[in-house]
């Protein structure tokens, strides 16, 4: 049953990644600082699907390694977007 639950969460997670990535490609043109956002938000679909690759070889540990480097990138990409000043930005 946990497998089961497992693997439709992954393909869930996959599914929204996705939609994210196709979303990326319709962007209009960015700045600078969009550009960056954009970078970082790569960055943590790219550890996502690190994650999902190292829970389906069941390198559990690895796999969670990778969630604050995650977060990380994207919480960065966010503040880059919507919080930082401009001098905080440069």
């Amino acid at each position: 049953m946990q497998a089961l639950d497992l693997e439709h969460s992954l393909q869930q997670s996959q599914q929204i990644s996705d939609l994210i990535r196709n979303s990326l490609g319709e962007q209009a043109q960015v700045d600078h600082r969009g550009r960056i956002a954009l970078a970082y938000l790569t960055l943590s679909l790219d550890h996502r699907e690190g994650i999902s690759l190292l829970i389906r070889s069941g390198a559990f540990a690895s796999a969670t390694a990778l969630v604050r480097p995650s977060l990380e990138a994207l919480v960065t990409g966010a503040w880059v977007d919507c919080g930082a000043s401009d001098f905080e930005f440069k």
